[in-house]
Parts: C-alpha cells; sequence; structure tokens
C-alpha cells in the first residue's frame, strides 16, 4: 500500500515497486526450469535475440504505460525463447559469450541500480539530438555500473570471501574473533 502510494499509484513507477509486475517473468522462468524444452523451442534463440535487439531500439519510453502491457511481457516470452535454444544454438551461444556481452552481465546489477537516475541527469542537462542523448546516456550508465563494479561491489564482495576463508588450524570458515570480544561473549 504505501509502496504504492510512493510510486505514484497507478502507472509505469510500478515496473520498480510492485512485486507483481515481476511476476510473469518469474512465473515464465520456473516454468522453463522445470520442464523439458519443447521441440519446437529449440531453433528460436537466434529469432529471439533478434527480437529482444528490435525491442530495445524501437521500444516506447519505460515511462509509457504501454511498456507495462506490451513490451515487459514480450521482453519476458523473448528471453525464455533465447534460453531455450541457447543450448540448441551454439553460435548465439559463442555470441551471448563474447567477452563485452559478458561484462555486461557482471555489472549488470549496477545497470539497473543506476540507470535511471544517470538516465535523468543527464537528459536533463544535454540537449542535444535524442540519438545522441540515449548514446551519451548508455555510455554514462555503463561507465557508472563500472565504475560501481570495480571500487564499491569488488571490495566488499572480496572482504566477504576473506571472511569466510578457514581460520588457521581450523577447518570452519568463519571471521578471525580476537580474545577480547570471545571474553565479552563469554561473560553473558
Amino acid at each position: 500500500g504505501e509502496i504504492f502510494a510512493r510510486a505514484g499509484g497507478p502507472g509505469p513507477s510500478r515496473t520498480y515497486f510492485q512485486p507483481q509486475t515481476h511476476a510473469f517473468g518469474l512465473f515464465v522462468g520456473c516454468v522453463l526450469a522445470l520442464s523439458a524444452v519443447p521441440r519446437w523451442m529449440r531453433h528460436l534463440a537466434a529469432p529471439c535475440l533478434a527480437g529482444i535487439i528490435a525491442l530495445m531500439v524501437l521500444a516506447p519510453s519505460w515511462a509509457s504505460v504501454s511498456y507495462l502491457r506490451l513490451v515487459v511481457p514480450v521482453a519476458v516470452l523473448l528471453t525464455a525463447g533465447l534460453l531455450a535454444g541457447l543450448e540448441h544454438e551454439p553460435v548465439v551461444g559463442r555470441l551471448l559469450a563474447w567477452r563485452p556481452i559478458r561484462r555486461i552481465g557482471v555489472i549488470s546489477y549496477g545497470l539497473y541500480l543506476y540507470h535511471v537516475l544517470v538516465f535523468a541527469l543527464v537528459g536533463r542537462h544535454l540537449h542535444t539530438r535524442w540519438e545522441i542523448a540515449d548514446l551519451v546516456e548508455v555510455l554514462a550508465a555503463v561507465a557508472v555500473a563500472e565504475a560501481s563494479y570495480r571500487f564499491y561491489e569488488s571490495p566488499i564482495r572480496a572482504s566477504v570471501r576473506r571472511g569466510l576463508q578457514p581460520r588457521p588450524g581450523t577447518s570452519a570458515p568463519g571471521p578471525d574473533r580476537d580474545r577480547k570480544s570471545t571474553r565479552l561473549n563469554s561473560s553473558h
């Protein structure tokens, strides 16, 4: 209720704030994961990848209601077709394994987090043709996500991994504890 009210009621903001807007994608993913890929879906990877690229280029603005009602379900179905066909179409798999594409996957959480803010800031301050503005927005979002990954996410992940390493003389993972904190905990 409160999140819905903060999102401005019904409209495009629900894409980010309401779990039910993600239910269709989750449902399709679960069905795909729990079932055998039907024979007719085995050669859909290439056409579905082309469809996803076309949607990225031709889709209406994220702020439009048609995004919620048309583009999201179509993108989910195309993604399901792509995933279902990847095993049977190695050329598409090799294309998606290309290093720049893999890097986008690595920084994708940062892209998800920062893209709206970056697009709004760049759009507010850059007054040029829409093609140039869109390109600058995408490049800026990628740069911010890459910086976030390198200087924020990676150090945190490394410190968590170090904390999960076995302590000297034991086989159990966990952070090293000093004697003072052990004494404090044992006195309670």
